[in-house]
């Protein structure tokens, strides 16, 4: 996989955002959530908040249930 390093918080071109994030138990990975916004304007962003409150959501849910 090729990583390209932006920076941390520097805007994207045109006011794109991507969001990565990871809920970490120690050296283990719970849970990873990944996302975009096309075009954001700033934090009072709708879609901006939509993507953050998913995320969030995303994270914190409960693993799913073993199947049969």
């Amino acid at each position: 996989m090729r990583r390209r390093r932006v920076g941390w918080g520097e805007p994207l071109p045109r006011g794109r955002v991507t969001l990565v994030a990871a809920l970490c138990d120690g050296g283990q990975m719970l849970a990873r959530v990944d996302g975009r916004v096309g075009r954001s304007e700033g934090l009072d962003d709708r879609r901006l908040r939509r993507l953050i409150s998913q995320a969030t959501r995303d994270l914190m849910a409960p693993p799913p249930a073993p199947r049969p």
